[in-house]
């Protein structure tokens, strides 16, 4: 599940997160074609992306277990007419278990994948590492699986990571979760 970043990639620039003074973490799309720039990044992608050798790819992990089931991604085939229905379909998958594609990883100690991947871009913050980047190799940058996963992750992030410049609180994953514990025993909140 987890592609440790090439040795060149985790020497380039001296650090591997990007530096933006105090901006809020943010949750952005880079086409894997692209020169990388910073963040935790992650391939999103079930399938390995076609001339790329693992080796030149600088990533943090390669999350096939986010990705789209092969049968909703077959369906799509990046159709802009069938959006709104991959959409739909993929939002249901990572609502229903949050490992749509089951692809044979190992699981995150039954943390659900979209939680686990947050916890592990929340941990990457604490190292330095700011902005998680997802990695996709689509070629329609607005019509593909990582925009709705984008959205997705942003919605469980409590609105942390918009890259529209609104970001509005909510707070880190762990503090959401702690919250919810202290509510929890709390029943008179």
């Amino acid at each position: 599940m987890s592609t440790s970043r090439s040795k060149a990639g985790s020497k380039a620039g001296g650090q591997h997160g990007s530096q933006r003074g105090n901006t809020p973490p943010q949750i952005r799309l880079r086409r894997v074609y692209e020169a990388p720039d910073g963040g935790y990044r992650v391939l999103v992608d079930r399938i390995w992306p076609r001339g790329i050798a693992k080796a030149d790819l600088e990533l943090d992990e390669w999350c096939k277990s986010v990705a789209p089931s092969s049968l909703a991604r077959k369906d799509f085939h990046h159709d802009p007419d069938r959006f709104a229905d991959f959409t739909r379909r993929y939002e249901a998958e990572l609502d229903a278990s949050g490992r749509p594609g089951n692809h044979g990883e190992p699981d995150d100690g039954g943390e659900p994948a979209v939680d686990a991947l947050l916890e592990r871009w929340e941990d990457s913050c604490k190292d330095g590492t700011k902005d998680l980047v997802l990695l996709y190799a689509a070629k329609d940058p607005e019509v593909n699986h990582a925009v709705v996963l984008r959205r997705f992750l942003q919605s469980k992030s409590g609105g942390q990571g918009k890259s529209d410049g609104q970001d509005k609180g909510g707070g880190t994953h762990h503090q959401r979760h702690q919250r919810r514990q202290s509510h929890e025993k709390d029943p008179s909140s």
